[in-house]
């Protein structure tokens, strides 16, 4: 066991997992765009999500710091809401754009929380 008490094979995975993400992100920072993949059932989404220096595209609508109106979590999902969305007839009714992005089924999720996360927080 390791001094934390949880166990060493967990422990050596989240050291692996710390590792590559390190590796991914070093790798990947200065290219214009970086993919990322989200797996829903047995269906693997790998140009679901695409993120740059100005901008994050989910599946083809894209956000950046200027048209974001706000960033949640609910349910294990990061929701971005476009400005131009609404709600109307007391949340019955809504327009405009809202993604909701499964963190569970997203490939490489710690890599793209420190992308979006410089786009988002410069």
């Amino acid at each position: 066991m390791n001094p934390n008490g949880a166990n060493e094979e967990y422990s050596m995975m989240k050291m692996v997992e710390k590792v590559w993400t390190t590796h991914f992100v070093l790798e990947h920072s200065q290219d214009e765009k970086v993919n990322f993949g989200i797996l829903n059932k047995e269906t693997l989404y790998s140009d679901a999500l695409s993120i740059s220096r100005n901008e994050v595209d989910v599946y083809g609508t894209i956000y950046n710091p200027s048209n974001t109106k706000s960033i949640s979590t609910s349910n294990g999902n990061l929701v971005i809401e476009h400005i131009n969305h609404s709600k109307k007839f007391f949340g019955f009714v809504e327009k405009g754009n809202i993604s909701s992005i499964p963190l569970s089924s997203l490939g490489n999720r710690q890599a793209f929380l420190i992308f979006f996360d410089r786009l988002y927080r410069g």
